[in-house]
């Protein structure tokens, strides 16, 4: 797998798989055939990223944002038979702020963003989804699914919309905002953890159920 630093505005993949760090504010990537792109090392520098995922291609995007103030737009334009997979972990210890924009333009799209945080200490999200589908389009499925787990007394504002111009669609949008489950919490404890290590197993489990075994794996070390 390839490793890349971007420090430049513009980049193209096709047909790849890499781990990325964005040393840049602003970046443009435009997507040919099946990409995914791992930017695990902390959003601190990106602020604005737009994304071109062409016909007939594919991007799985994982983010996992764990340290780094986070003050990210993403938008991602999706053209005929396009999918768009997103997966974005974001632990919270300050003010995290992040929009995604999603612009459906032609026909059998797949467009699924999931997005999990935690906010602890003096942390708390920001988060703004659209997810727009054009008119005139056919055949096409959205989904957005954001869950917060609330560790601390902040307020967290999700604001998840869809905007739909056609009548050719599947969506659907789901928003949580919790803490940490008491009964699990309790199971674990009657194998003998202790209530911190517990929570720290449930809350790596709630983040890591978004990514698949190797992006745990570059998470975890």
């Amino acid at each position: 797998m390839n490793k890349i630093i971007i420090e430049n505005d513009y980049i193209s993949f096709d047909d790849e798989e890499v781990d990325v760090q964005f040393n840049t504010q602003n970046l443009t990537i435009d997507i040919t055939n099946n990409v995914v792109i791992n930017e695990l090392n902390d959003c601190n520098i990106i602020q604005k990223l737009l994304i071109n995922i062409h016909d007939n291609s594919t991007l799985t995007l994982n983010i996992f944002n764990q340290k780094a103030s986070l003050n990210l737009d993403i938008e991602i334009n999706i053209y005929d038979n396009g999918k768009f997979y997103g997966n974005i972990g974001l632990i919270a210890n300050t003010e995290n702020h992040l929009n995604v924009t999603t612009n459906m333009f032609k026909d059998n799209i797949e467009n699924i963003l999931n997005i999990k945080g935690i906010s602890k200490k003096d942390g708390y999200f920001n988060i703004k989804v659209d997810g727009n589908v054009q008119k005139n389009t056919y055949n096409n499925m959205m989904k957005e699914s954001i869950k917060i787990l609330n560790l601390n007394a902040k307020e967290n504002k999700i604001l998840p919309n869809m905007l739909v111009a056609t009548n050719e669609v599947k969506a659907d949008h789901f928003v949580t905002i919790s803490n940490i489950s008491e009964p699990e919490l309790f199971y674990l404890m009657s194998k003998g953890i202790n209530r911190n290590l517990a929570s720290k197993i449930l809350e790596k489990a709630f983040i890591f159920s978004l990514y698949d075994e190797k992006v745990k794996k570059i998470i975890d070390k």
